[in-house]
């Protein structure tokens, strides 16, 4: 079905109002959960006749995209991946802290050593190693981040913030599908430039600027561009 698929949508005349079948896509565990419903809805808008499967971005979504198992990606840049893949930047997010709406530090840029006193918490994401890295060498040396509480699950997460005053490491987008009135975001002072992250929607590279490429990279932007606009 997805061959099928990828071939109908090379045509100029691609209208994703006559598509059927199943559309696969894999999204990296922060994004599903701020926006993976908000890109099932924009999909489903466009193309109600598909069936929409939403993965996680593991180890085995290179190999799933270069079959055509999967449509497409989305994850944080960069993703080391072969050349029969490309990666496009849809989107950026800032990385500092989500806290309750009623912690001190809510809504305030501050430098980074300040919420060392607080409990630190955040998600299991093996992919985001590298950047966890890169912000432990932002705080004063000697200094080892010891989070309190590190879950798959980001209920478990969000409820240890609530419950502790504690403050989770994270991409501002994590925000999107979160009340205002419950949390809120902690900028960390004079780090923008190094901890601005950019997302990336990836696919087959024999689907570069075919018409399936363009309506979803377009799809895709207007999606994180909305809830952008929604956090500010």
């Amino acid at each position: 079905m997805l061959s099928l698929l990828a071939s109908t949508l090379q045509g100029d005349d691609f209208n994703p109002n006559e598509l059927s079948g199943q559309f696969r896509i894999a999204l990296h565990s922060y994004l599903s959960e701020s926006h993976g419903y908000a890109l099932f809805e924009a999909i489903s808008q466009q193309a109600p006749n598909l069936d929409i499967e939403i993965h996680n971005y593991s180890a085995a979504t290179v190999s799933q995209l270069i079959n055509q198992e999967l449509d497409a990606g989305i994850s944080f840049y960069p993703v080391g991946v072969p050349k029969a893949l490309r990666q496009v930047p849809v989107a950026q997010t800032l990385i500092g802290g989500v806290c309750k709406s009623s912690h001190e530090l809510a809504g305030q840029t501050t430098p980074i050593a300040t919420i060392l006193n607080y409990p630190i918490t955040g998600l299991i994401l093996p992919d985001l190693n590298n950047q966890y890295m890169l912000i432990q060498q932002l705080f004063p040396e000697g200094t080892v981040l010891k989070p309190k509480l590190r879950s798959q699950y980001l209920s478990n997460v969000l409820r240890y913030i609530s419950d502790n005053n504690a403050i989770c490491i994270c991409p501002k987008t994590s925000l999107a599908n979160l009340s205002p009135s419950e949390y809120a975001f902690i900028e960390f002072a004079g780090l923008e430039d190094k901890l601005t992250m950019q997302i990336c929607l990836t696919f087959n590279n024999n689907l570069f600027r075919s018409a399936k490429h363009l309506w979803l990279e377009e799809l895709v932007r207007k999606v994180f561009a909305s809830a952008d606009q929604q956090q500010s």
